[in-house]
């Protein structure tokens, strides 16, 4: 175990992978487990919840969805801790309300052979059962309702998310994939505008100037967080997507593997990573501002592995895509606000279920 305290929430391990494009899945497992090897965090619950990004089941290459392989290093960690198989649950509602069916998604994505091989539990959020939970803390939500088997207590949560770029969030990594365990999924999509049904409590404690907005959209995801925060963030960066986020857009390989306790410090890392300001994001402007993390990358300790220890760096500029990841809009959004970047031209979706 490393001598140097990774665990605080300025902090932000890095790791670049020592293969080249295209990277097989045996690369994309050592990433995530040399990470979790170095790190050991302490797992001090009796059950364990993996929360993958599969927004959609498309090819496990496709630079859209947590690699299969990355995915294998996390479980496969936890179980040579001494976890039985069944006290591990992947968990993950993807797709959306005409494409809900998460074992479609996980088969397409290669998920459900995993699960055969190393005996997980392989959990629909999309079907899951809910606790509406209390955040007496949030803006937009004083209730969130969150899937059972995410919300468990019994259960040590580590997120698991793509880096990629998001037609309305401008970038997707920790905060963003927490929409996945909102249930049922008709309360999930925070980009739709509100009231979205019946006694809908959206608006609650915001200024009418920002309903709608990128703000209040950037309330909406930090609240979520605020309902069931993971103990561990470590993203699959190595080969991420710029574009929409979802189908249109193309693969950015990168080898780097991200992992930190706080999800606004390793969003602001990786947003700066695909040559994105994160000044110019509004959820992590929003996040730190409500004392979530660190938003400038000036505050955040950089941590790499090297030579099988944790070395800090003095910067991340030798790292920054170049070009920038460009980001795309879908056609048929109809916001009236968006981010201080420039966009590529709107393309509509072969398939776009929701944000």
């Amino acid at each position: 175990m490393t001598s140097i305290n990774w665990n605080r929430p300025d902090t932000v391990i890095l790791y670049r992978s020592p293969g080249t494009y295209p990277y097989s899945a045996e690369e994309f497992t050592a990433a995530s487990r040399t990470i979790l090897d170095l790190l050991q965090p302490e797992i001090d619950k009796p059950k364990v919840t993996l929360k993958p990004n599969v927004v959609h089941g498309v090819s496990p290459d496709s630079g859209i969805t947590v690699h299969p392989g990355f995915l294998r290093g996390v479980a496969e960690y936890v179980i040579d801790r001494g976890f039985a198989p069944g006290a591990i649950s992947v968990a993950e509602g993807g797709g959306g309300e005409e494409s809900r069916d998460m074992r479609e998604h996980y088969a397409n994505v290669g998920f459900d052979k995993l699960a055969e091989e190393l005996g997980f539990n392989l959990v629909d959020l999309n079907a899951d059962d809910y606790v509406r939970v209390d955040i007496p803390a949030g803006r937009v939500f004083k209730q969130m309702p969150i899937g059972r088997t995410v919300w468990d207590p019994d259960a040590y949560f580590i997120n698991i998310p793509k880096m990629r770029t998001h037609n309305l969030g401008i970038t997707t990594i920790s905060l963003k994939n927490l929409q996945g365990i909102v249930v049922p999924i008709e309360e999930r999509h925070m980009c739709t505008l509100f009231p979205r049904y019946e006694g809908d409590r959206g608006g609650d404690g915001l200024d009418g100037d920002v309903l709608d907005s990128h703000e209040r959209w950037a309330h909406k995801i930090c609240d979520i967080s605020l309902a069931r925060t993971p103990d561990l963030n470590i993203v699959d960066g190595l080969v991420p997507r710029d574009g929409t986020g979802f189908r249109n857009g193309n693969d950015r390989p990168m080898g780097l593997a991200l992992a930190s306790t706080n999800q606004t410090a390793i969003d602001t890392i990786g947003t700066a990573l695909m040559g994105i300001d994160p000044a110019k994001v509004t959820y992590l402007r929003v996040a730190g501002e409500r004392g979530m993390g660190p938003n400038r990358v000036s505050d955040i300790r950089v941590l790499e592995i090297v030579d099988g220890r944790l070395q800090e760096r003095s910067g991340i500029d030798d790292l920054i895509a170049d070009p920038p990841f460009r980001v795309t809009l879908s056609a048929t959004l109809s916001y009236t606000t968006y981010e201080p970047i420039e966009y590529n031209r709107a393309e509509v979706e072969a398939v776009h279920a929701g944000s």
